[in-house]
């Protein structure tokens, strides 16, 4: 703690510079896996908890993976990986993501691309800026939203990346691949439908489900594992509950005699679930029961 949060020299102790001290930094002397993020201003100490779930329509929907890492990790870091594990777990291939626009990155976006996925999201960060971009064959096309003016832009020559200028009042006015990409994001939200840009909600409902035992966004544990296996012990729990809630709509259309057949294999399924958490509580050593 004294290295990261003091320096020394010619018989001096100076406090350091917040720009000097990591994220990773120690945060708690009860908890060494703890790390900070400040987001938007709101300043948070210790872990973040990444839910990935099925969403289509009339169907069983469950949590297909939960990935608990440091606080200062990104979200654009869990995307590529959440579609890898789904495909994994479900034996089928996303076609779809529905994400807030914090999960948007050039990285993320190829991905989707070379995968043939729509990613759907409910927004994108920073401000929608004054220039509408349109690649062009063997240019960029741009529109001044103001005016409506339409102005041909010209390709840099001396930059290193591939860029586009056009000459403004002020000067001139340069657009990076980043700025297109993002334009062309912005113009596909726009033609989203309501129903495609609210179905995120749900996931927002999840996220209530997977934290409701917590206070004021606390747990009770310490260290990243505890946390890992709090996650996946909410996330088992919450699939649980909708397969039993999906069990019971059956039942309205079957018979008896098959919903005790179903009820029985939902059981068996719950005690080997039961038999799995038994092992990590015994590696652990979490009081796994209290779930």
């Amino acid at each position: 703690v004294f290295e990261e949060q003091y320096k020394s020299g010619d018989g001096l102790i100076q406090i350091r510079d917040k720009e000097e001290i990591s994220a990773d930094s120690v945060q708690s002397p009860n908890d060494l896996d703890c790390s900070y993020r400040d987001k938007d201003g709101q300043m948070v100490k210790g872990y973040s908890v990444n839910v990935t779930e099925t969403c289509s329509d009339n169907q069983l929907n469950l949590i297909t993976d939960i990935k608990t890492v440091k606080v200062n990790t990104p979200d654009t870091a869990f995307l590529i990986d959440a579609v890898d594990a789904t495909n994994s777990v479900t034996g089928q291939t996303v076609d779809k993501i529905h994400s807030d626009g914090a999960y948007h990155s050039p990285t993320n976006s190829g991905f989707c691309s070379s995968n043939n996925i729509d990613m759907v999201l409910t927004g994108i960060q920073g401000i929608q800026g004054r220039y509408d971009l349109n690649p062009i064959q063997n240019g960029l096309q741009v529109i001044d939203t103001q005016t409506g003016e339409l102005i041909q832009a010209h390709r840099s020559v001396h930059s290193k990346y591939e860029k586009w200028w056009i000459k403004i009042e002020s000067g001139y006015r340069y657009f990076t691949q980043k700025d297109i990409t993002n334009s062309l994001i912005r113009k596909k939200l726009n033609n989203r439908t309501i129903e495609e840009l609210q179905r995120r909600n749900n996931v927002e409902a999840t996220i209530f489900q997977l934290c409701f035992n917590t206070r004021n966004n606390k747990t009770r544990y310490r260290g990243l594992q505890s946390h890992q296996v709090w996650a996946y012990c909410r996330g088992l729990a919450i699939n649980l509950v909708r397969i039993k809630n999906y069990i019971e709509t059956i039942r309205q259309r079957t018979n008896n005699d098959n919903f005790a057949l179903i009820r029985e294999a939902f059981f068996s399924f719950k005690n080997e679930i039961y038999q799995v958490l038994c092992v990590q509580k015994s590696h652990f050593g979490l009081t796994l029961y209290k779930y």
